[in-house]
């Protein structure tokens, strides 16, 4: 898959467990042992002239396991928001040839993503508005049941940023 023999494929491995940097788990499954040591053996593997990243994304989703899709599929998405429609149809096509439990992880995966999303424009809202990040929470809270300050329900109340920047709340017509 990576264009190596077996043995130097084998001297590589050896010198990451050396070096504490991925762990076998009790099925056979090779992991990173750390979120940061992790990124930085991705880049460290992708020099951009021989191998890029985007291209071992789609060899890496070949050989995944159920365990750590959902995390995989975040990354995927936050790493390369460019490549999501062929990310999601290269996911579509391996689930059709896996079980549902495969099917079921992608789909928290794909969910997970989508919120990930979600919550990082609404971050960028919140800094337009120039809201004091202690407040980012109420505000949230108050957005997501849909309530005004005064404590009234609200279901017709926007918030956002407008194209200049300026926060704006609105009130639609019922």
């Amino acid at each position: 898959m990576i264009g190596i023999s077996a043995s130097e494929l084998s001297l590589a491995a050896e010198r990451l467990f050396d070096e504490h940097l991925i762990r076998q788990l009790d099925d056979g499954t090779i992991c990173g042992l750390h979120e940061l040591r992790s990124a930085e053996l991705v880049d460290q593997c992708h020099d951009g002239a021989v191998l890029h990243e985007a291209d071992s994304l789609e060899l890496a989703l070949s050989v995944i396991t159920i365990e750590t899709l959902a995390k995989f599929i975040l990354e995927a998405f936050r790493r390369f928001p460019d490549r999501t429609q062929k990310f999601v149809a290269l996911l579509a096509q391996r689930a059709q040839e896996e079980q549902s439990e495969f099917v079921a992880a992608a789909l928290t995966g794909l969910g997970i993503a989508a919120l990930d999303r979600v919550a990082e424009q609404w971050t960028e809202t919140l800094k337009r508005c120039e809201l004091e990040p202690a407040h980012w929470p109420v505000a949230t809270m108050m957005l997501s049941a849909r309530q005004t300050v005064s404590g009234e329900k609200s279901p017709d109340i926007e918030v956002g940023a407008n194209e200049s920047g300026a926060c704006a709340s609105r009130r639609t017509p019922l």
